[in-house]
């Protein structure tokens, strides 16, 4: 069993130095072509995020790709990955996503959550 501190060097080096699993990639498509993380091809575009740590997503005639802000992205290796959601004609991506009464949103922040109620989608900072 390894010792507390040396535990959390290692958490903050895995956080510091990508994995070979977040090597960057380039994607084709529709005669263009992207380069960078999650990239993603629809509706005649493609893009990528430009960290890691981003998502992306094509719905509704459209390609997003999101990147965490700057402050979150030692938070964002820590978390559970960004996500995409997809409805009622929007997209949005970032983490702890919700759709409800016309709306989808997603909090900012590495493990951020929005909920559906009251007819309105809130999300947590």
């Amino acid at each position: 069993m390894l010792p507390k501190f040396l535990l959390a060097i290692l958490i903050v080096m895995t956080c510091a130095v990508p994995s070979i699993a977040d090597d960057s990639e380039c994607k084709t498509a529709f005669g263009k072509t992207a380069c960078g993380f999650h990239c993603t091809a629809g509706y005649n575009d493609v893009q990528c995020s430009e960290t890691p740590e981003g998502a992306c997503i094509a719905g509704f005639g459209r390609v997003l790709c999101w990147d965490p802000p700057r402050r979150y992205r030692r938070l964002a290796c820590e978390n559970d990955p960004a996500e995409c959601m997809a409805a009622f004609g929007d997209l949005a991506c970032g983490y702890g996503c919700a759709s409800g009464f016309g709306e989808v949103k997603c909090s900012p922040r590495p493990g951020g959550s929005c909920e559906a109620a009251n007819g309105h989608v809130t999300c947590s900072r």
